[in-house]
């Protein structure tokens, strides 16, 4: 039996024993006893606590790089991270993973997505900006 309630797989294993054949007239009659039920709970949860950094933060020269990383809480754990960056045209998908190094001439708004078998979430966003560029 398996039940969902509220971020949790409730599962009941129950233990039997199976007794020696019994023969009753002409047909043989196995016997189960039922030993002792199981209640689990396991806890599981869709990615929370999302964010993404920069690193290192600050002022940097032009032509530097620039790493962003992703982090995120789930279980079962966080099976995928998704780079985005913000585009007039819509959102378009950068890099794969929890790590991006990026060139600052590539300036601009990036999010991540981190994705598990129960949800995803989006970070909060990052933005690179280029020194006089708006």
């Amino acid at each position: 039996m398996k039940e969902e309630t509220s971020g949790q797989r409730h599962k009941r294993l129950s233990v039997f024993h199976v007794r020696q054949p019994e023969f009753v007239g002409s047909c043989q009659h196995m016997k189960l006893i039922l030993i002792n039920t199981l209640n689990v709970t396991f806890s599981s949860d869709a990615p929370k606590d999302t964010s993404a950094s920069i690193s290192p933060s600050g002022l940097v020269s032009a032509g530097s790089w620039v790493n962003l990383t992703c982090s995120s809480r789930a279980k079962p754990p966080v099976s995928s991270f998704t780079w985005f960056k913000i585009s007039t045209d819509g959102d378009k998908t950068v890099s794969e993973g929890d790590f991006y190094r990026l060139n600052v001439t590539d300036g601009g708004v990036y999010y991540c997505v981190a994705t598990n078998e129960l949800g995803n979430q989006r970070s909060p966003e990052i933005h690179v900006n280029i020194e006089g560029k708006y």
